[in-house]
């Protein structure tokens, strides 16, 4: 009697003729990459010409290391975390009241709060797919160059990534907390004081300082266009070939963005 529990055997060669199609596809594939490295307008052999790539490594790897640079990196690197903090501060403020009417157990319980959810929900969601280097540019032609724009661009930028995370921090509550500030004739003001409030403010404050954690990395991006800190020196000594002194702006990056990784980590684990 035949065993029905025996599996049948693979096809040796895969159906549909796939390997009739596998050398033309290869061939075009081939013709679509030359096709596109000749508009580059480049040669590859170029980059290993003499003084050029070794000159690039040789200046990266032996950093400007002269006291007027090392104040100026400096001086910028803490400008940048100013303005990290300053849009982030300015996303909080005004994201957290906003937050509670994106959650749906808050304004969802009847048609009209409903239709508030999804406008707040559409206006965070509007506000998170600007590139925050397309809001910077905008804010740089209306502010002038310097650090005020980049932290105008960082705030508008976080109101929509931190107005996602609150508002779903919030809907996330226990309704025991809600249920029993209704039962004794809670309003809708007293149940978020006393019954969500206190059980979503340490997310809060996690998501705050990641987001201040995120934006620190987003100034260095957006002073490449002229929002101030260390990104505006890179981009002034990127254009002069100066790369010994990128180079230190790059050292100075590293420690900064490795303390805040720590910071920031520690403190959620505190918090939450």
């Amino acid at each position: 009697m035949e065993d029905r529990t025996e599996q049948k055997k693979l096809p040796i060669k895969p159906p549909g003729g796939t390997s009739y199609w596998l050398i033309p596809s290869i061939i075009v594939f081939l013709v679509i990459l030359y096709w596109s490295w000749t508009g580059m307008d480049y040669r590859f052999t170029d980059i290993f010409k003499p003084g050029r790539l070794t000159q690039l490594i040789h200046e990266l790897t032996h950093p400007d290391l002269s006291p007027e640079i090392i104040r100026r990196v400096f001086k910028d690197m803490v400008v940048t975390v100013q303005t990290a903090f300053l849009g982030t501060l300015l996303a909080v403020i005004i994201t957290f009241p906003l937050a509670f009417f994106a959650a749906f157990n808050v304004t969802g319980e009847s048609p009209a709060g409903r239709v508030v959810y999804y406008i707040f929900r559409t206006i965070f969601s509007l506000l998170r797919a600007i590139p925050a280097l397309i809001v910077a540019i905008y804010f740089v032609s209306v502010f002038g160059i310097g650090p005020f724009a980049g932290a105008m661009a960082l705030a508008f930028h976080s109101i929509g990534q931190l107005g996602k995370l609150f508002a779903e921090s919030i809907e996330q509550v226990e309704k025991g907390p809600i249920e029993a500030i209704t039962a004794m004739g809670g309003n809708k003001p007293k149940v978020v004081w006393y019954a969500m409030l206190p059980q979503v403010y340490p997310y809060l404050i996690a998501y705050s300082i990641f987001t201040w954690d995120i934006n620190i990395r987003m100034s260095m991006v957006i002073g490449l266009v002229g929002a101030g800190g260390i990104g505006l020196f890179i981009q002034e000594h990127m254009g002069l070939f100066q790369f010994e002194k990128v180079s230190t702006a790059l050292i100075g990056i590293l420690i900064v963005v490795l303390t805040f990784d720590l910071f920031s980590g520690w403190v959620r684990k505190k918090i939450i």
